[in-house]
């Protein structure tokens, strides 16, 4: 992903945003392994439900990271404020989620070659677009994502969680 000063950073600051205006959801609503409270645009959850039948039951895919508030972020994590990315990885199929290993926190080994593998085709095949630096960074409608494929605009810009009613 290029960074606001590389040549690319310019044009991924210039590709249209033409919001979905898809909402957040509550990832923990849909059939996917959670580590803990995540909000993504409902197309990126769709996608990684689509991403999930394509793996063997042995590999489950374990989100870690989704929508974050604005701030000042570096990219990629600019992506996330957009609800349009996630960090993934995948969990070992049992009753305990236990992640393969840990993402998202600095410099990490992908899990295995195999496992690797099939994790990138499945989410390439329901049309997320890796951030080649962090293998678990993966997005969809985001600017990046636009970029990537070539896309006229992206279809998700920076948007914010609803806010419940308290009563």
């Amino acid at each position: 992903m290029p960074t606001e000063d590389s040549p690319a950073g310019p044009r991924l600051a210039g590709i249209p945003i033409r919001d979905s205006g898809e909402a957040l959801v509550d990832v923990r609503s849909a059939p996917l392994r959670v580590a803990g409270p995540t909000y993504l645009r409902y197309g990126l959850v769709d996608r990684l439900v689509t991403a999930q039948s394509l793996l063997p039951r042995d590999v489950r895919l374990l989100v870690v990271d989704g929508y974050r508030p604005p701030g000042g972020t570096p990219f990629p994590a600019a992506a996330h404020p957009t609800g349009g990315a996630v960090d993934v990885t995948v969990s070992e199929v049992d009753d305990a989620l236990r992640p393969l290993p840990a993402c998202c926190t600095g410099a990490v080994a992908p899990p295995g070659e195999r496992t690797a593998r099939l994790l990138a085709s499945a989410l390439v095949a329901a049309g997320l677009v890796n951030y080649p630096a962090h293998w678990w960074h993966w997005s969809y409608g985001d600017p990046f994502w636009a970029w990537v494929n070539q896309a006229p605009f992206a279809r998700y810009g920076l948007t914010h969680p609803v806010a419940r009613d308290r009563r």
